[in-house]
């Protein structure tokens, strides 16, 4: 129930910030279109998209929580209910998120790409970028520095070849290599570059 509660809490203050929140919902959409023309790059952006608008949004919801945490640690609540609560409400909004642009994907693309694979990435994608928003969150104390390493991962994911080693290093690396990996046909190839 205390984990229902603080996650209750998280939603509430970010729903606050509802010109940021709408923002951060463009950046996904931009990226799936800026690559339409490009199948496997259009899904590995928006994924990528949909990554940074979930750790950014873990991220304010760790800044904001920092003003009632004393409060509730005073009336009961652990360290573990706090981020559990936390880390839950950013799922749940990372999913939320994740939706619409499964049935964009699905309705632009259906017939192109496996859905399923598609969707296990986004699953995957949220799972990983909201606590990593988190950790961010908890280790620096600002918003605007927090903001700032987490549009230095999101970019370095973006210029990094998928097929490199490397990518396995980074956060959203493995909803990556899940899309490249089962999001086409067979006969297609999922990361072509113009």
């Amino acid at each position: 129930m205390r984990l229902l509660t603080v996650a209750e809490m998280a939603l509430r203050e970010l729903s606050r910030r509802r010109g940021v929140i709408l923002l951060l919902l463009a950046l996904p959409f931009v990226c799936y279109v800026v690559r339409h023309d490009q199948v496997g790059q259009s899904i590995r952006f928006v994924l990528l998209g949909l990554a940074w608008a979930v750790s950014t949004a873990a991220l304010f919801a760790g800044g904001t929580s920092r003003q009632i945490e004393p409060r509730l640690r005073l009336s009961g609540y652990r360290s573990h209910h706090l981020y559990l609560g936390r880390l839950f409400a950013m799922w749940v909004l990372g999913l939320a998120v994740a939706a619409p642009f499964f049935a964009l994907i699905a309705f632009d693309r259906g017939g192109q790409v496996r859905l399923g694979a598609v969707a296990a990435a986004m699953v995957l994608a949220v799972a990983v970028a909201a606590p990593f928003g988190l950790l961010i969150g908890a280790v620096v104390p600002r918003e605007l520095e927090g903001t700032l390493i987490l549009l230095v991962t999101i970019s370095l994911q973006m210029m990094i070849d998928p097929a490199d080693s490397i990518t396995r290093l980074t956060p959203s690396g493995p909803a990556g290599r899940s899309a490249r990996t089962r999001s086409t046909t067979p006969a297609q190839s999922t990361w072509s570059v113009a």
